[in-house]
């Protein structure tokens, strides 16, 4: 089944893929997201006048779903050609009076909900100090969180993520359960969030996809963005982390280190740093 439903939330594992080229058949879709298992690919025929095609693929669970969303949408097929890729989203039952559809007031009002047991002693690393990094999360998402302790389990705390858009949640949770499992010497947030200075640099850990960007000290700034938002929403679309460091060699420059646990997302980061720095020298010129 494509939707499966449990209580207080609705999960997806299916997805639907827009904007194909007429020439593609099903197996070339299929081998597009091999990579994340796909177990079926529906290719309706398309419309005579039809400039693309459509597709419904479907996965063993959620998580693969929504991983080929994030890597996949927006892949460039061929020149000016660009995948659409979203979870696919079953249609609302109609009203028991019998009248078709619901209004989009009705249908705004879904929301979804996704729990998250963390230890009670890394509580504060998810809120952060006043509140500022709880919020961070929110801001980013447009997910609303909620800590409370665990009434079964006095040594756990539970995160309660609640949003319309079920992407968003997912996302929320992966920021959530990262920041608990980052180890304790590890930065506790980006360049943005520590105002952009750290005297001490840590090498990426080796048994994690990583790799690095070297980009002019004086584009720095256009990758960390105007309040830190570029820098976040580069790490929040890849689910990676981006460190800024000078470079050792040439005190004209700095490396953007990137980590992240799919060799995948962290190709796509350091490529949407790499376009920053080409869009700020475009723009220049």
């Amino acid at each position: 089944a494509a939707m499966e439903q449990s209580t207080g939330s609705v999960t997806y594992n299916r997805i639907f893929v827009g904007n194909i080229p007429l020439s593609m058949s099903s197996a070339d879709v299929r081998q597009i997201f091999e990579q994340f298992h796909p177990t079926d690919v529906a290719l309706p025929f398309p419309k005579a006048d039809a400039a693309s095609a459509f597709a419904f693929v479907s996965f063993l669970n959620e998580t693969d779903a929504s991983a080929a969303v994030s890597v996949c949408d927006g892949r460039v097929l061929q020149p000016g050609v660009k995948l659409k890729v979203a979870l696919a989203r079953p249609r609302a039952a109609p009203e028991s009076s019998g009248r078709q559809g619901r209004s989009t007031e009705a249908d705004d009002s879904a929301m979804f909900t996704s729990l998250v047991s963390v230890p009670r002693r890394l509580v504060g690393r998810i809120i952060g100090s006043g509140g500022a990094r709880i919020k961070q999360i929110s801001e980013e998402t447009g997910c609303r969180l909620k800590v409370a302790d665990d009434a079964a389990n006095s040594s756990q705390s539970t995160v309660t993520i609640t949003g319309r858009v079920k992407a968003d949640v997912d996302r929320a949770f992966r920021i959530v359960t990262d920041i608990a499992n980052e180890k304790p010497s590890a930065p506790s947030g980006t360049l943005a969030a520590g105002a952009g200075k750290q005297s001490h640099t840590r090498r990426p850990d080796p048994d994690r996809p990583h790799d690095s960007v070297t980009v002019p000290k004086k584009f720095v700034n256009r990758v960390i963005g105007a309040g830190g938002k570029m820098i976040k929403q580069i790490q929040l679309e890849t689910d990676t982390r981006l460190k800024i460091s000078d470079d050792p060699n040439d005190d004209r420059k700095s490396i953007v280190e990137i980590t992240g646990d799919r060799d995948e997302n962290v190709i796509r980061a350091a490529r949407m740093v790499s376009d920053v720095i080409k869009d700020f020298r475009t723009e220049r010129e």
